[in-house]
């Protein structure tokens, strides 16, 4: 591709995108390169990704660093690499009273790690996602709706382990942005831009997320 098209290479994904002014150490394995993801946009609105996963397979689990930690974000395609070090993660942050978030990520991640995603939903304070996530999230679930509140709301009244209140955020491309938290739905309006300037799924769950993160590392509503 890099031969017959004008690539853009980007350090990362859209999990390390979404926390840039974190200080990252990341598990160096020496034995396979990083993983890599390749995004192809056609019209500035189609998108398809491919992924090679590499060394992400051979994650080691080092409990230390999550002991020091207050707030927990994962992308939810980890449930596919260590489910059990997620689930390590989720009981220790229900435990002291620490916020813990997660991404859908993808449809594949709702539908083909169903009982993985379960498991720890329980302990998600925040769950992050689009609309094509929550429509597959339903549809795996019987839920029989496809509407983005009913079941941005479904998600948020899924049954937690500790007494904080879960909020669900779903991005819906153009469309509003469904937050819904305590039985209640909002929708935010998003700022259209210029054909030229528009932004990929991917792109637009990014900048949610950091607004989102940030403002509860402020401890601010978002």
């Amino acid at each position: 591709m890099g031969a017959k098209y004008n690539v853009e290479y980007i350090a990362g994904g859209a999990t390390q995108n979404s926390i840039k002014v974190a200080q990252v150490h990341y598990y160096e394995d020496e034995t396979d390169a990083t993983g890599t993801c390749v995004g192809c946009v056609v019209d500035s609105e189609s998108l398809g990704i491919t992924t090679k996963l590499r060394g992400c397979p051979r994650v080691i689990s080092s409990f230390l660093y999550v002991i020091l930690a207050k707030y927990y974000y994962i992308a939810g395609f980890f449930l596919t690499v260590s489910p059990e070090s997620i689930q390590l993660v989720a009981e220790h942050a229900a435990a002291n009273n620490k916020i813990f978030m997660m991404n859908l990520s993808a449809p594949f991640i709702c539908e083909f790690f169903q009982d993985a995603l379960e498991k720890v939903l329980p302990y998600m304070d925040f769950v992050f996602g689009n609309e094509t996530e929550a429509r597959t999230f339903s549809k795996v679930h019987g839920w029989e709706t496809e509407n983005v509140e009913e079941i941005a709301l479904k998600i948020s009244e899924w049954p937690k382990v500790s007494a904080r209140k879960r909020i669900t955020v779903i991005t819906q491309g153009a469309d509003p942005v469904v937050v819904a938290e305590d039985g209640k739905v909002k929708l935010f309006p998003v700022i259209l831009l210029p054909r030229r300037s528009l932004l990929t799924p991917t792109e637009q769950a990014i900048i949610v997320l950091k607004r989102s993160l940030s403002k509860c590392l402020l401890s601010m509503t978002i």
